[in-house]
């Protein structure tokens, strides 16, 4: 079962106390749920095949069990400790049960480096763990561990980049995009990380040129980002009528992704201000219950609350408007999704509207 995921919608934020408490009960759920699993049959190519139908089509549960059973067919078997590390990371980023779902990836990623120490994708996947608990400092020792072993890994030089640039070395963060994308043009998960990268620093046009030919990749996560983020850019430089198709794309490819629900939230409000005559308390409603759903699907984002915030404001729901702006401030400093002038361009724009001016600042 040697299927290198992609894992591009990445979002969690929540950080873990006690740590290798949970690592340890993770560890014993673990072993409970694969002592339990059926279907103890020999790993096939067809098991295989059913995984990835089942993970690209976001069946996660039917994913996990898949894997489960391979993990009990053979406990020796890193690629099947790696898949069920792969699926609890996807619950862990679709708030599926968050503590529980990161723990047992913990303790799935660290018996495969029991079984094998230098192995670079289960390095990868322990960076990617780190990274949906908001331990970025850790993640990126563990693909600077996964670099070592494999230099040319560029799937890894993407995921490091993309920590590097949230703990401020945007500069090396480039460079490592740069030979990423030089060193495999065809690596979409790639061109995913650089184009959001751009996109966060301000380099919408870029992100554009580059996400291109990812829009169309096999892998629905993949494709579902891509669209995303090339809808958002086209947002952010104003291109709103270019930014519908993508838009909607996204979210019938990942329909529980938050990020891709915010997003085709703030098309309708920027349609709704611009020339397509869009009925108005209609079209504010449901901005403000995608904003809302989007909230929902993941807790620990600023953006959802800020899109609610605004639709309020605009239905003139003072008391509404009041606790959206709150809850973003709340949830700001920790959303990594977003880059800090992003951060400080949505502080300075809840601030300086006359509802809240009383927020302290």
């Amino acid at each position: 079962m040697a299927y290198k995921l992609n894992h591009v919608l990445f979002s969690g934020k929540k950080s873990i106390s006690l740590r290798a408490k949970k690592i340890f009960l993770g560890a014993v759920v673990l072993t409970a749920i694969i002592l339990l699993a059926a279907n103890w049959g020999d790993l096939t190519k067809s098991q295989i095949e059913r995984f990835r139908e089942a993970y690209d089509g976001r069946r996660f549960d039917e994913a996990l069990q898949i894997a489960l059973d391979a993990a009990a067919a053979d406990p020796s078997s890193v690629e099947a400790l790696q898949a069920v590390t792969s699926v609890y990371i996807q619950k862990a980023i679709l708030r599926q049960d968050f503590d529980a779902s990161v723990s047992a990836a913990f303790a799935a990623v660290y018996a495969a480096l029991e079984l094998d120490s230098e192995n670079v994708e289960s390095h990868r996947l322990l960076g990617l763990v780190f990274e949906v608990t908001g331990d970025v400092k850790a993640a990126a020792a563990e693909y600077e561990k996964a670099l070592k072993l494999e230099p040319q890994n560029v799937t890894v030089m993407a995921h490091l980049a993309a920590v590097y640039e949230k703990l401020g070395k945007v500069d090396m963060a480039e460079d490592l995009f740069q030979r990423a994308v030089l060193a495999a043009p065809e690596n979409d998960e790639a061109r995913v990380l650089y184009a959001r990268f751009l996109l966060r620093i301000g380099k919408a046009g870029k992100a554009i040129e580059l996400i291109q030919t990812a829009v169309d990749s096999e892998v629905p996560l993949v494709a579902a980002e891509a669209n995303r983020i090339l809808s958002a850019s086209r947002l952010k430089r104003g291109e709103t009528d270019k930014a519908r198709a993508p838009a909607e794309l996204a979210l019938a490819l990942a329909p529980d992704s938050a990020l891709a629900v915010e997003n085709y939230g703030r098309l309708l409000l920027a349609e709704l201000f611009g020339p397509f005559a869009l009925p108005f308390k209609e079209t504010l409603a449901e901005v403000r219950q995608l904003a809302d759903k989007a909230a929902a699907l993941d807790p620990s984002l600023a953006a959802p609350n800020f899109l609610a915030f605004k639709a309020a404001y605009s239905q003139n729901d003072k008391v509404a408007a009041d606790r959206y702006a709150r809850k973003t401030l709340e949830l700001l400093d920790a959303d990594q999704t977003l880059s800090a002038e992003e951060r400080g361009e949505i502080r300075q724009f809840i601030r300086s509207v006359p509802l809240v001016k009383f927020i302290s600042r």
